[in-house]
């Protein structure tokens, strides 16, 4: 039982990290990963000071996040937004940690993910039905996320999409995603397990479907190998993630530069 729940989170997970990822990309959101990587470790100190769960505390801190991107100042660029976001939450986590006097190993698996990473029946079964309910969303949201990914001005006037409001629905599904990641992977490295992926397969791909079905299924297979390193070898679960992603990352840069100046010789 426990095995075959690995394997469909495994799936699950990886098929979203291909979802996620790909329409971070296209629509130029591969920062907010980072950014919410950095508010994740404010929750934890927030759901420690306040005794709550931290999944919880993160879904919170992921919706407060969405609303003020929808309400911030339009002369406020989204770069300096998430910078401003991202330095205020890291400060005011540690400092919390610092004021709770929590000592050093609890942060550091926060911040860089357990040396060995051990998951409850009830957290695996929150990875599957959280999966089913990203791949859902995706399925619902399909048609409006890859049109305001090819051009946002056009899908409001065609199709009265609007675009503000749309990431900030895709940053609160997003701040959900993490919160059931964050205890596998760290808070540190989930950006860069959300679009290495997908910029793996970004150059072996001629329509979003082929790159999304790409980047799941190297997902998929990333994850599967770094779980049966993790099952004989106790390393950290989140920097053999990153690790293995890179590496095939550079060896598929390497083949696809080969196989282009072949192509035009």
């Amino acid at each position: 039982m426990l095995e075959i729940l690995i394997l469909i989170s495994i799936i699950l997970i990886g098929t979203s990290i291909g979802l996620f990822g790909s329409f971070m990309l296209w629509n130029g959101l591969a920062y907010t990963g980072d950014v919410l990587s950095h508010i994740a470790i404010l929750s934890v100190a927030l759901s420690a000071l306040f005794g709550i769960s931290p999944i919880i505390a993160i879904i919170f801190t992921g919706i407060l996040m969405a609303w003020l991107l929808v309400t911030r100042d339009k002369s406020i660029g989204l770069d300096g937004f998430f910078n401003v976001i991202t330095s205020v939450s890291m400060a005011y986590g540690l400092a919390i940690f610092y004021f709770l006097k929590i000592d050093y190993d609890t942060i550091n698996i926060t911040i860089f993910g357990d040396d060995h990473v051990t998951l409850s029946i009830k957290e695996l079964w929150l990875c599957v039905i959280g999966g089913i309910s990203f791949i859902l969303y995706f399925r619902f949201r399909w048609k409006d996320l890859i049109k305001v990914s090819i051009d946002n001005d056009l899908s409001f006037v065609e199709e009265k999409i609007n675009y503000k409001y749309l990431t900030a629905e895709f940053i609160v599904m997003l701040s959900i995603f993490i919160a059931l990641i964050s205890h596998i992977s760290g808070m540190l490295f989930i950006t860069s397990i959300l679009v290495m992926s997908p910029i793996t397969m970004r150059s072996w791909s001629k329509t979003p479907l082929q790159m999304v079905v790409g980047s799941s299924l190297l997902s998929i297979f990333i994850f599967s190998i770094v779980t049966l390193i993790e099952y004989f070898h106790h390393f950290n679960y989140g920097i053999v993630l990153v690790i293995v992603s890179s590496i095939i990352l550079i060896i598929s840069a390497t083949l696809n530069h080969f196989l282009q100046n072949q192509y035009f010789k």
